[in-house]
């Protein structure tokens, strides 16, 4: 081989190497970028946090959504490898060794060479330099690399789903919670109304013991209820602190504590779009045609089906090209054109005989695929019957929300009634003392019935798959 057609390996050596520091420069900037995407969000201009910026808040900081974030792209770095295979690939090998001769060996190859010059002598020991370039290509598989990469493009949209899966479930668990946090502010609310209408009846006891047309016993009775209203209120005031640490901890919060500036959003009434009966048939159509599971299983099949044509592609023919240049020299590393060798080669490789590997192989891909197939059915089922179940809960919860509304204006006119003819002479107390706890328990049992329907409703829409989109907030358009 001639010096300048060295060079020129030599210089298509320097390119390739060049271009792979581009490469890794590349992938430095995309990690970079990853964890631009992974900045949290700001606190300082939330005071109030309702329920939507709750859950965008966790879709942001929550560590596990990150995570699924980043398994997205070790998909995408698997597609890159799949793709890596159209890629010739390119070897440098170089080699210095050392050699001592065995006496019997020196002395004969002394012998030998003095044959023709009675002075000759022989290096003892010798030194060998190696150095080349292989390259090899494949040309064909039997397409094997082509179902590899798009198993590694499914398996990259399998990831996606899992993502989107987890944000679902992420989503859901916050409603619940923030809805459990406001039930449980909403009983400090009503525990604190009765702590200050028995209050505000003491203190008239107290006035009227004081001249002389009270009783003790009616004033210890007041002090007695709003010592209970209090208990309750603490009760209360403990089951909100605990659900406020839960969601913060949904939320990516490190302390588990939601700043001191923020308060939770006030719990408001029904709205109409939530008192209306869900569509059945429109539920479950759109949730087998959006939930990430459906999607999952879907791609499965798909990898199982290219899992046998990948087997199959056994069958076919392996040919590879291959090109190398080689040069050796002896005493120094100074290489010159003529130290050098070059071979180029087509090679081809049938199995003919395996023992039965390859059709066992795609025996087993063609049972994943059947696995795949009623793996699915059987998640369409149970989608079927979870979002069915939900739905009669709403409409439970419907129906109990408007009686448990009626019975509390029912309690308030009533208890309101028994507090005037007691303050009249006309009641007992014992008769206002039920009035009032009547009223107060239909009032809790009316803050439960709303936010069991309101959970309900974010149930069904995570059911559905609405939870991951801006569906489920323009479905229930005025609702928390």
């Amino acid at each position: 081989m001639t010096p300048s057609k060295t060079g020129k390996i030599f210089f298509f050596l320097t390119l390739v190497l060049v271009l792979f520091q581009g490469l890794g420069h590349h992938a430095g900037a995309s990690d970079d970028a990853l964890e631009e995407n992974t900045v949290s969000l700001d606190w300082s201009s939330i005071t109030v946090l309702d329920l939507e910026t709750a859950q965008r808040l966790a879709v942001a900081d929550n560590p596990s959504i990150q995570a699924t974030e980043i398994r997205i792209q070790q998909a995408k770095e698997r597609i890159s490898q799949a793709r890596a295979a159209y890629w010739p690939r390119l070897d440098a090998t170089a080699s210095a060794s050392r050699i001592w001769m065995p006496d019997n060996e020196y002395q004969d190859n002394l012998y030998s060479a003095r044959m023709f010059d009675p002075g000759a002598t022989i290096d003892d020991p010798q030194d060998y330099y190696q150095a080349g370039l292989t390259t090899t290509w494949l040309l064909f598989d039997g397409f094997e690399r082509r179902y590899k990469t798009r198993r590694a493009l499914n398996t990259k949209d399998q990831t996606i789903s899992a993502r989107d899966d987890a944000r679902r479930l992420l989503l859901s668990s916050v409603s619940l919670s923030f809805l459990s946090a406001e039930l449980a502010r909403e009983n400090i609310d009503i525990a604190r109304t009765d702590e200050a209408f028995f209050n505000a009846l003491l203190e008239e006891a107290k006035s009227r013991r004081q001249i002389g047309t009270g009783s003790l016993s009616d004033e210890l009775n007041f002090q007695i209820q709003a010592n209970a209203a209090i208990s309750d209120r603490i009760q209360a005031e403990g089951a909100y602190k605990t659900a406020l640490h839960s969601l913060a901890a949904l939320l990516g919060l490190a302390d588990a504590s939601l700043p001191v500036h923020v308060e939770l959003a006030p719990l408001e009434e029904a709205t109409p779009e939530e008192m209306q009966v869900p569509d059945t048939r429109q539920m479950v159509a759109y949730a087998l045609e959006h939930r990430p599971e459906i999607l999952q299983t879907r791609l499965a099949i798909q990898n199982a089906s290219l899992e046998k044509k990948m087997a199959n592609s056994n069958y076919a023919p392996t040919i590879n090209l291959t090109a190398s240049v080689k040069g050796e020299r002896e005493a120094d590393a100074r290489f010159e054109g003529d130290d050098f060798g070059n071979t180029i080669g087509l090679n081809m490789t049938f199995n003919l005989f395996s023992g039965g590997l390859y059709r066992a192989q795609s025996r087993e891909a063609m049972q994943k695929e059947m696995e795949a197939r009623k793996l699915l059915e059987d998640l369409k089922i149970n989608i079927t019957a979870e979002i069915r179940t939900t739905i009669t809960n709403v409409i439970t919860f419907q129906t109990q929300l408007k009686l448990q509304q009626s019975i509390t204006r029912l309690s308030q006119e009533n208890r309101d009634l028994v507090e005037k003819e007691y303050k009249a002479g006309q009641a007992s107390l014992v008769r206002l003392n039920e009035s009032q706890r009547e009223l107060t328990s239909a009032q809790n049992r009316t803050a439960l019935a709303l936010v069991a329907l309101r959970q309900s409703w974010w149930s069904l829409m995570s059911e559905t798959g609405m939870i991951t989109e801006d569906e489920a907030f323009n479905y229930l358009s005025n609702s928390n």
